[in-house]
């Protein structure tokens, strides 16, 4: 096992969900190779909410409270799988919002592997990603563009430390998936 923190996950090479990432200074557990807040779309999510604060109009405020009550809603009644994929949602919102097509396909094209280590590897009770930081989030982008980036890099940390080196309970990938496949 290789400490995470002192690798650049920059270098990481996706591999297999269980047997995790090869990077050249070793092998990292799959439950931390995904870890937005350690690579470069974290550090480009906090440059997005950094831009986007204050500059948000009034539709595009109710847009994103509308996924973040959404994703309440579901993680409340215990719907994981529509919680995990009105996340993803916000975070893509965030994305097509600031106007970065790179960023977007990127964070597009990431959504599906974190989602599914998000809620394979989450701790046992912890939300997949936190709601009320989402809703904390928006309520600072409304405003200022410094604390907006404070606050990403918040929510981005507490995501990374409700992740689990090891599985809660086995899941199969298709009730992991069924938000995605149940999708209005």
């Amino acid at each position: 096992n290789v400490d995470r923190d002192s690798l650049p996950m920059r270098g990481a090479i996706p591999s297999r969900a269980e047997h995790g990432t090869m990077t050249a200074a070793g092998t990292i557990p799959a439950a931390n190779a995904f870890i937005m807040g350690a690579g470069v779309a974290g550090l480009q999510a906090i440059a997005t909410a950094r831009r986007l604060g204050g500059r948000l109009d009034a539709a595009q405020l109710a847009e994103l409270r509308a996924l973040t009550l959404a994703e309440a809603e579901a993680d409340a009644r215990g719907d994981a799988p529509a919680a995990v994929r009105l996340s993803g949602e916000f975070h893509l919102a965030l994305a097509r919002m600031h106007g970065n097509p790179l960023f977007t396909r990127l964070l597009d094209s990431l959504l599906p592997t974190t989602s599914m280590l998000m809620a394979l590897y989450k701790a046992a009770g912890a939300p997949v990603c936190v709601a009320h930081r989402h809703a904390d989030l928006v309520d600072v982008l409304a405003t200022d563009g410094p604390a907006s980036a404070a606050e990403m890099r918040r929510h981005l940390k507490e995501l990374e430390s409700s992740l689990t080196g090891g599985r809660a309970a086995p899941r199969p990938l298709r009730d992991v998936f069924a938000g995605y496949r149940d999708a209005p």
